[in-house]
């Protein structure tokens, strides 16, 4: 079988040209057959040809090459207004902190105003893993439905039953994947 594609590269670009030279036209619309299990099977002999030929099945379609996706882009650096809790004493002031204060804040969000606040551009679970990198932790998404569909393929789905379900941002733990959509969405702005 790994022959026919090598046979088929081989052979058919002199066919055509020969098609071509001696003039024959090939059928501009080729009709159905008149049977409906004719018709079926000609189409599943013509599948099968392809199939043979390309030797793989189809699957999803692919996404961006790494090189084509955005770079990692840091949160915007800003005046340090400081953040609930322990998260303004853990370290000094620097520029890669205070980019790393106003992120977290952006996904924190006050009960009083909530009306006025929008969902953040910001992973929640990402900015509270201090093993990552600045940069990764940091990142900002261009829309609020990339920073959901991130949040489902890279940490929820790889939630299973036993795993501890934590968020490091409001130091709160949780029984079930469910309950982490909840508080995203509650604390965080964030739909899931």
């Amino acid at each position: 079988m790994p022959d026919k594609p090598a046979k088929y590269d081989r052979e058919q670009p002199m066919l055509e040209i020969r098609r071509q030279l001696s003039g024959f036209n090939l059928a501009k619309e080729e009709k159905p057959l008149k049977c409906l299990e004719a018709e079926v099977a000609r189409r599943t002999e013509a599948i099968d040809a392809v199939a043979a030929y390309a030797l793989f099945e189809e699957g999803d379609t692919c996404r961006l090459p790494r090189d084509k996706r955005s770079s990692t882009e840091p949160a915007a650096t800003g005046p340090d207004h400081g953040v609930k809790g322990e998260t303004q004493l853990t370290r000094p002031s620097s520029p890669t902190n205070d980019g790393l204060v106003s992120a977290i804040q952006s996904v924190i969000k006050d009960k009083p105003s909530k009306k006025g606040i929008g969902r953040p551009l910001f992973c929640f679970i990402c900015l509270g893993q201090q093993d990552l990198d600045i940069g990764k932790r940091t990142y900002k998404f261009s829309s609020h439905g990339d920073v959901t569909k991130h949040i489902k393929r890279k940490h929820l789905r790889h939630i299973s039953t036993q795993s501890e379900i934590r968020c490091n941002v409001c130091d709160e733990l949780f029984s079930c994947k469910m309950h982490l959509q909840r508080h995203a969405f509650d604390m965080h702005a964030t739909v899931t």
